[in-house]
């Protein structure tokens, strides 16, 4: 199986980064790109208040400040990458993404919630088990990668 980009949600939680560590382990082995993707929710009315000019930069700030983490993790293991801040309800955006960046598998950390909950709440991960044309693999933070022994 060819595994030639693979898709990171990246939200910033421990979840989040245990699940890049393990995109890491994957990219390295596969010889794989990583799209790192940061979403962030804004509101589809175009408006010229300047208050919501302020909002839109901010949560627009506060996703490229968490990307920078999992930059760093990407460069400091040598694995190429880029990144990609998206506007919108996070599963949507993930899997528009992946359709059009043609992502082989999405990676994305998940609190393992039940799938009750899951439907309920409306986790993201659930969400794009369902709604992705590709494979997601979903990584709890309780799974341990060989290097965390």
């Amino acid at each position: 199986m060819a595994m030639k980009k693979i898709m990171l949600g990246a939200d910033g939680s421990e979840h989040s980064k245990h699940a890049a560590r393990y995109a890491v382990d994957l990219a390295k082995a596969f010889g794989s790109k990583v799209v790192i993707v940061s979403t962030y929710r804004g509101q589809t009315i175009v408006t010229e208040d300047p208050a919501h000019q302020y909002t839109m930069k901010e949560m627009r700030r506060r996703a490229k400040h968490i990307q920078a983490w999992y930059q760093e993790l990407m460069v400091k293991n040598e694995v190429e990458h880029e990144s990609l801040l998206l506007d919108g309800p996070a599963a949507q955006a993930i899997a528009d993404a992946a359709e059009r960046e043609e992502a082989d598998i999405i990676i994305i950390g998940s609190r393992g919630r039940s799938n009750i909950v899951g439907m309920i709440l409306g986790s993201t991960a659930h969400i794009l088990l369902h709604i992705a044309r590709c494979p997601v693999l979903a990584i709890r933070l309780k799974h341990r990668l060989p290097s965390d022994k």
